[in-house]
């Protein structure tokens, strides 16, 4: 599919992709203009500053602010923030906030490493993605084909038939499911991911910076998410 005119663009210019690769973007845009077109409200930042306190957190205003959206009812949120800006006692205090309405935080990064340091310094359940979607059924080959298996399938992986996802891996009505690190996330996995929320009618946040790290694979998911996202007043 032609993405350019070839007159007057250099030859060094991308100028094709596959109906695939637009269908997948196209299909990711319109699950977060769907989620970002639902109405939501905040947590009272009067109950996010009581639950801090009692967890011996302190908060600024800016942080109060995430929380008491992220602890609220929100189907999308999409949270920016460089490098020392507080997301690390900002999702603590989430967890806290979350425990106390019954419904679960759940993490998810790019890399396992980065999951592991946010199980450490948060405290929430965090792995992979792509462990994530893996848990889910999803498959993937090296030529980039996707697929999903049925539950009572024979997982090609393993060997063994597919039987649903792990207790760690699962998701409920309400939960709050984060993508950490967002910017590095690439579009098949995105989609995957916001399926796997859609099915649980589980809420999603976005967490990242656009100046940091690019994706490997396909990218732009952060400003996907940034353009759909309901932009809740400072």
């Amino acid at each position: 599919m032609p993405l350019l005119a070839r007159t007057g663009v250099p030859d060094h210019v991308r100028a094709l992709t596959s109906q695939h690769v637009l269908d997948v973007e196209a299909d990711l845009a319109g699950g977060l203009a769907v989620r970002g077109a639902e109405p939501g409200t905040d947590t009272d930042p009067a109950v996010v500053a009581r639950v801090a306190d009692d967890a011996g957190r302190r908060l600024d205003n800016c942080q109060t602010r995430a929380v008491a959206v992220l602890g609220g009812q929100r189907a999308l949120v999409v949270i920016e923030g460089a490098a020392g800006a507080g997301k690390t006692t900002t999702l603590a205090a989430t967890r806290d906030l979350l425990t106390e309405q019954r419904r679960a935080l759940v993490v998810v990064t790019p890399t396992l490493k980065a999951a592991k340091a946010a199980t450490a310094e948060v405290g929430a359940q965090a792995g992979s993605a792509a462990w994530l979607v893996h848990q889910h059924g999803w498959r993937w080959e090296d030529t980039g084909t996707w697929t999903r298996l049925r539950i009572g399938d024979l997982d090609p992986v393993t060997g063994r038939y597919y039987t649903g996802p792990g207790e760690r891996a699962r998701l409920r009505a309400g939960d709050l499911l984060v993508v950490d690190e967002a910017g590095m996330l690439d579009q098949d996995t995105a989609r995957a991911v916001l399926a796997v929320a859609d099915e649980h009618a589980a809420r999603v946040a976005f967490l990242g910076d656009r100046h940091q790290l690019a994706a490997v694979g396909r990218g732009g998911v952060l400003d996907l998410a940034t353009r759909w996202a309901d932009h809740a007043p400072a």
